[in-house]
């Protein structure tokens, strides 16, 4: 019994002892057996993640590529119910920008590099997130050597309010919408406690375009989280919301294409002059709190870069060398010139593939008739190398027009005792400065102004009058001739001979007509006068 026990457990397994065919038909469901185990496991891990918990509004943003990215338009909206969204006003008027300091990235930087605030009304850099705005040093004052960080700054302007515009630069993936908020919270708390005084308003974070190829990284639908996120901060800190997106956006939820740079996230002059038109038309007035600006100092030249102390996000990442960023290079408006890089020249873009290690050269080459002004960065030469890339870089060649004078009708010729007026306009950057030129005549001046009437006391001759305009050391002049000629010597005019003048010929009398003779009144019959009878005279004695 025991020995066919062994057998019939040796029965039911024995591999040794199967044949060929029976030993293949084994290995093949072993095989099968493992794939089908496999499946399962995989089929659960699917499952499990599927049921897992939703992501919560502090993870909202995706991480896949700019092209083509899943974008709902609806997804965060901003409750513009809320008392800290600015409503719609009345036109507050250019003071109400002029008394506005704005701080922000590199959109900021734009409104001063297009000359629509002044160096006074903003502090920012280029590339700064909103995690180095109490670190970064990057506003700096005349006759002062130091850099300030903008709470620093704002404390010494003494600003009637400020608007802050950040979050582009975190809006790349790496960082959450609870961090974002945690990050801005405490940034504006710092600008509170330097300076109290001021009313504090928070922009929105500009949209960027569908087409953003520049900077693929970026995502509208983490900016959206941003913004909603933003109005509740203000709403819970007593802050106002600008909700600019308004006027930004286009009707697919994306930046409206018009306004920004093609390909890139940068807002073009409208889009700015946009943003400064809905700042006045929803106003915050409320009474000027500053208890004095006296002893304000005025701003230096900000800083041209921010990168060693304000990447987009991770300080892990951005230290990587081998991390690639986008070097982008653009002319303003495709007008007045264009890049030339490498081996590529008379271009209106060009855009690098950079790390650490790149270093990329460009020069903006004038067009004829134009001169470069400046980088959008600030930086005044032509040909720029940068390195040392810490973060995607974006920058702008700005031209002008050369800078001169013309005079109109440059050479006439007056008669003696007479004068002419010359009239000059200052051309090209010199535009609009016509009340400065200076006219010339030899070495004396003799007029300022557009105009200048020569003098009638001017002997006969040939007259050189030179409009001269100098504007930040740079001369520039125009010359006009007036040939000034003897008046002619008037001919005597011959004396006309008489008119003969006819002897009247007599008119005929014509014969009287002859008047009838009237008939004689016959005399009248003289009345026989009849003699008195003499009566004698009575004697008085009788």
């Amino acid at each position: 019994m025991s020995n066919q026990s062994n057998r019939g457990g040796r029965q039911g397994f024995d591999f040794k002892n199967m044949t060929t065919r029976q030993k293949q038909a084994c290995i093949v469901l072993a095989v099968c057996a493992a794939a089908l185990l496999a499946t399962i496991i995989i089929v659960g891990v699917i499952l499990s993640g599927a049921s897992g918990p939703a992501a919560s509004d502090s993870d909202a943003f995706l991480s896949g590529p700019a092209t083509g990215e899943s974008y709902d338009n609806s997804a965060y909206q901003v409750d513009t119910s809320i008392p800290a969204v600015l409503a719609a006003t009345d036109d507050a008027g250019v003071e109400y920008v002029e008394q506005t300091v704005f701080v922000g990235d590199s959109n900021t930087v734009r409104l001063y590099n297009y000359n629509l605030i002044t160096l006074d009304q903003f502090v920012g850099a280029e590339g700064m997130g909103i995690q180095s705005l109490t670190s970064n040093a990057c506003v700096g004052f005349k006759n002062d050597a130091k850099a300030y960080t903008i709470p620093e700054a704002l404390a010494m302007m003494k600003p009637r309010r400020i608007v802050v515009t950040m979050g582009t630069n975190n809006a790349d993936g790496n960082m959450t919408t609870d961090d974002f908020i945690s990050q801005y919270r405490a940034a504006l708390g710092a600008i509170e406690s330097a300076y109290a005084y001021c009313d504090i308003i928070v922009a929105a974070v500009p949209p960027i375009p569908q087409d953003h190829s520049a900077y693929p990284e970026l995502q509208m639908q983490t900016i959206d989280a941003f913004n909603q996120a933003l109005a509740k901060l203000c709403e819970e800190e007593g802050y106002s919301f600008l909700n600019t997106s308004e006027v930004l956006k286009g009707e697919d939820g994306f930046g409206r294409s018009d306004y920004f740079v093609e390909g890139d996230i940068h807002l073009k002059p409208d889009g700015l002059k946009a943003v400064l038109t809905y700042l006045r038309t929803h106003a915050l007035q409320t009474e000027d709190r500053r208890p004095d600006t006296d002893n304000i100092p005025a701003r230096a030249n900000y800083s041209a870069s921010s990168s060693s102390q304000s990447s987009s996000s991770s300080s892990s990442s951005s230290s990587s060398s081998a991390e690639t960023f986008k070097a982008a290079y653009y002319v303003e408006q495709n007008t007045g010139g264009t890049l030339t890089g490498g081996e590529q020249q008379g271009q209106t873009s060009l855009t690098f593939d950079v790390t650490a290690k790149d270093t990329i050269t460009v020069t903006a080459v004038p067009a004829e008739g134009y001169e470069f002004y400046r980088w959008s960065d600030g930086l005044t030469t032509a040909t720029r190398t940068d390195k040392e890339f810490k973060q995607n870089l974006s920058v702008t060649a700005q031209f002008v027009a050369k800078p001169g004078v013309s005079i109109e009708n440059a050479s006439r010729t007056i008669t003696a005792g007479n004068t002419t007026t010359l009239t000059a306009k200052a051309t090209g950057s010199f535009a609009g400065k016509d009340s400065e030129i200076v006219w010339t005549l030899g070495n004396d001046i003799v007029g300022n102004g557009a105009s200048y009437t020569t003098n009638a006391n001017l002997g006969v001759g040939t007259y050189k009058f030179t409009a001269r305009l100098t504007v930040n050391g740079k001369t520039v002049e125009a010359t006009a001739t007036v040939t000034v000629q003897a008046a002619p010597t008037p001919t005597p005019a011959p004396t006309p001979a008489p008119t003969p003048v006819p002897t009247p010929v007599p008119t005929p009398t014509e014969a009287p007509t002859p008047v009838p003779t009237e008939a004689p009144t016959p005399a009248p019959t003289e009345v026989p006068t009849t003699e008195p009878t003499t009566e004698p005279t009575p004697d008085p004695g009788i």
